[in-house]
């Protein structure tokens, strides 16, 4: 019952060529009423199969619709809750290191501790750099 309508346009503009190509799906599930009054000229029995027909496929898009939004849904948790245990993640390996800058300073090695702590500064800089970057796309 799909009726589709095609509708090409090509312009010429100072810049350049345009392509223009729209497609519109007429998706409407009862025939149109000249087409039922001819199909009930033909059985009288068809248009209430029709109706029933529709009535079962309005059900199962609804049904679809509603599947493919909460596929949408629990994938954006998914990926929110993964975000997450990645910043706390970083943040836990973060003041690890400079935990453990801060005793090997402690403990009198004090340029191991300087290296590992000035590493672990220079790596948040870049972490951060790199969302400013991301930010700026």
């Amino acid at each position: 019952m799909t009726k589709r309508a095609e509708q090409n346009r090509i312009s010429s503009t100072a810049n350049g060529v345009a392509l223009e190509h729209n497609t519109v799906y007429d998706d409407n599930l009862l025939p149109a009423a000249d087409e039922l009054c001819k199909l009930n000229a033909l059985d009288p029995d068809i248009v209430p199969w029709v109706k029933k027909r529709t009535e079962i496929e309005q059900n199962a898009r609804i049904k679809f619709n509603l599947r493919r939004t909460a596929l949408a849904f629990r994938e954006i948790n998914y990926s929110a809750f993964i975000t997450f245990v990645g910043l706390v993640l970083c943040v836990a390996v973060i003041s690890g290191i400079f935990y453990l800058s801060y005793d090997l300073i402690i403990k009198g090695h004090e340029t191991a501790g300087i290296a590992f702590g000035g590493g672990d500064v220079i790596g948040v800089l870049m972490v951060i750099n790199k969302f400013k970057l991301r930010k700026d796309k």
